[in-house]
C-alpha cells in the first residue's frame, strides 16, 4: 500500500494556531496504517453530528459498532462516519445504461462537435466518466483533465488502441499523456485533432469560465456538471486521508470531502444526489470561478442522508504535474 505518511492539510491553515488539529490528523493517519481493516479514513472537517461551525477529528469506518476511537487522540473533538468501502474501479458499463443516462437529455451529448467540461468521455472497455476541465500545456497543445481511474485505462497498456480516451461516439479523440495515479486520481490526455472540434471551456449550466485552482474555504457552496446526476451543488466538509480499492490494490488517496448542505433544501432534507457513477472527473467550483477539485468517489448506497462526494484537489493536482514536467493552465476559450 501506498501509505502517505505526511499530508499537509491546507484548509487547515487558518484555524489551526496552536497546531492542536494538525497533531490530531497526524495521530488518525498513523492509526489508518494501522492496518484496522474496518477505517477507511481519517481527516478533519465538519462535525456532522453536532452544532455548525463545530470541527472534528473523523474516522471513515464501515461498521461503526466495531470501531473505538484510539486513546492516543489530543483533546478535540472526534466524530465517525459509517460508509461502505470505497472503490475506484471503473466497471465495462452497458451501452443501454448510457442511453438510459442520455435519452431526452440533450445538454449531455450537447452540440455535434461542441467540447465542453462536463461531457461524457471514458477509456476503451471502462465505464463512463466526466470531462473535467479544457486545458492548455505549456508547450501550447490542448488536452483534457479528469480522473486517473477515467482516462487511463488499467489494462492491455502496452496496446496503441487503449492509449485513448473517448468523447461521446468520437474513438480517438484524445491521447494518453500522464497520470498522478498511485498519490493522487487524476490523469491528463491530449486532444489529437483540436482543429475538428469546437471547443469551448465555459462550464455548462452557469456559463462562466474556471480561472484557477483555490482551496476551499469553510462549509463553503461549489458547484459541478457531471454525466450522470449533471448539474449538483454541495458544501465542502472535510480534507484527509481515504482508502480506495483500484485494480486490485489498496491506495491512500489525499482528498477534500463534500456533503448536502442541510440548509440549501427544504425542511433541512436531503433528497437529492451530489454525484454517482459516471461523475468521476466532473470538476467542483466556486461562485468566483475558482476550480476546487475533481470528483474521485461518491456514495454508493440510496440512502440520501448519507450523500456524499469525495475530490482530488485541484491545487494539489497542477503542482504535481508541474513539478512532473506535465504543467498546465485552465484553458479559456
Amino acid at each position: 500500500m501506498n501509505h502517505m505518511n505526511q499530508i499537509e492539510l491546507d484548509t487547515l491553515s487558518h484555524k489551526d494556531k496552536d497546531g492542536k488539529y494538525k497533531a490530531a490528523f497526524q495521530a488518525g493517519l498513523k492509526h489508518l496504517h494501522g492496518g484496522d481493516p474496518n477505517l477507511i479514513g481519517v481527516d478533519i472537517g465538519a462535525d456532522p453530528f453536532d452544532t455548525p461551525g463545530a470541527t472534528a477529528l473523523r474516522f471513515w469506518v464501515e461498521n461503526k459498532e466495531n470501531f473505538r476511537i484510539p486513546d492516543n487522540i489530543p483533546n478535540i473533538p472526534t466524530a465517525v462516519i459509517q460508509t461502505p468501502r470505497m472503490d475506484l474501479s471503473s466497471p465495462r458499463v452497458e451501452s443501454s445504461w448510457i442511453k438510459h443516462l442520455t435519452e431526452g437529455k440533450p445538454e449531455l451529448f450537447g452540440n455535434d462537435n461542441m467540447v465542453q467540461p462536463g461531457d461524457h468521455i471514458r477509456h476503451p472497455g471502462g465505464g463512463p466518466g466526466t470531462l473535467g476541465a479544457l486545458i492548455r500545456f505549456h508547450d501550447g497543445k490542448l488536452g483534457i483533465l479528469s480522473a486517473g481511474h477515467v482516462i487511463r485505462s488499467p489494462a492491455n497498456n502496452d496496446d496503441p488502441r487503449f492509449q485513448f480516451v473517448k468523447w461521446q461516439d468520437v474513438e480517438e479523440f484524445a491521447k494518453f499523456k500522464a497520470s498522478l495515479m498511485p498519490e493522487i486520481d487524476a490523469a491528463v490526455a491530449e486532444i489529437v485533432r483540436p482543429d475538428l472540434f469546437t471547443l469551448t471551456s465555459k462550464q455548462k449550466v452557469l456559463d462562466f469560465h474556471v480561472v484557477k485552482p483555490a482551496v476551499p474555504k469553510e462549509n463553503e457552496l461549489l458547484h459541478k456538471f457531471g454525466f450522470s446526476t449533471r448539474y449538483t451543488w454541495a458544501r465542502f466538509s472535510g480534507e484527509g486521508c481515504y482508502k480506495f480499492r483500484y485494480r486490485g490494490e489498496e491506495l491512500e488517496l489525499h482528498g477534500y470531502t463534500l456533503l448536502p448542505g442541510r440548509n440549501d433544501d427544504k425542511k433541512g432534507k436531503v433528497k437529492r444526489e451530489i454525484s454517482k457513477g459516471g461523475d468521476s472527473g466532473s470538476l467542483w467550483y466556486n461562485s468566483e470561478g475558482e476550480g476546487i477539485g475533481i470528483t474521485v468517489k461518491g456514495e454508493t448506497v440510496s440512502d440520501p442522508e448519507k450523500e456524499f462526494a469525495i475530490l482530488a484537489p485541484l491545487t494539489k493536482i497542477m503542482e504535481k504535474f508541474e513539478a512532473d514536467g506535465m504543467g498546465f493552465s485552465l484553458a479559456r476559450f
